[in-house]
């Protein structure tokens, strides 16, 4: 059982079973678990905002993604959309390739599971920062 972080009752039962089932699925295999988007911000609203989750195992395989795909029709059902599936390596890897959304998660998650938070202080390089700015500004004029 997580520790409540202010949800309402229906949407921390939903997060809590997602939680247990993960475990079951992955055992020791599963580092993290965090709420992430607008469910680990103030925009939260009960009963509404979309519950994302940021999965992180020891090595995301083609068997983890079978062995997660049962989970995900009774997720849907209680607004837990597809999760972010994530390794260590995937993430020290892509910090430089997506610091935009990597400073997003470290600004707007909530752990749920796991004793260590892989997103709080990642190093983001504004050189990388830039990079994928000029990017997005530049191909958004160009359409």
């Amino acid at each position: 059982m997580i520790a409540p972080m202010n949800f309402d009752k229906k949407d921390q039962a939903a997060l809590d079973r997602a939680v247990g089932q993960l475990q079951e699925t992955f055992g020791d295999g599963l580092r993290a678990v965090s709420v992430t988007g607008e469910a680990a911000s103030s925009a939260y609203r009960p009963a509404r905002s979309p519950l994302s989750i940021a999965v992180v195992l020891d090595q995301v395989t083609p068997d983890a993604l079978r062995r997660l795909r049962p989970l995900l029709k009774g997720w849907r059902r209680r607004r837990i959309g597809t999760p972010l599936l994530m390794d260590p390596l995937y993430i020290d890897d892509s910090r430089d390739v997506f610091p935009l959304e990597f400073l997003d998660l470290g600004d707007r998650h909530k752990i749920l599971y796991g004793p260590k938070d892989l997103f709080e202080g990642a190093t983001i390089h504004t050189e990388h920062l830039r990079l994928e700015v000029e990017e997005q500004i530049k191909g958004k004029l160009l359409h």
